[in-house]
């Protein structure tokens, strides 16, 4: 289980083409956890999988997950480099 203290609210995605099946929203969450924590899939998932954040590019993904993933790791990237911005 992950506590409330660990997760961050990363976004909310709702274009209406990001599904071709229907109009959906995501609401999203970024966490990070220990390597040794295994995460499970839950009822919206078959299967976990991790990948560095390098590799993003070289998976296909579920409808707009590969442009959600992209947003996390530039978010990552533009807060890193805002550390040193006084």
């Amino acid at each position: 289980e992950i506590s409330n203290e660990r997760t961050t609210l990363f976004g909310v995605y709702s274009d209406p083409r990001r599904d071709s099946r229907r109009h959906t929203a995501s609401v999203t969450f970024a966490v990070e956890l220990h390597a040794e924590i295994q995460p499970r899939a839950g009822d919206d998932a078959k299967a976990v999988e991790r990948i560095p954040l390098s590799e993003i590019e070289q998976h296909d993904f579920f409808a707009d997950h590969r442009t959600i993933l992209l947003d996390y790791k530039r978010s990552r990237h533009q807060s890193s480099v805002s550390e040193y911005n006084y």
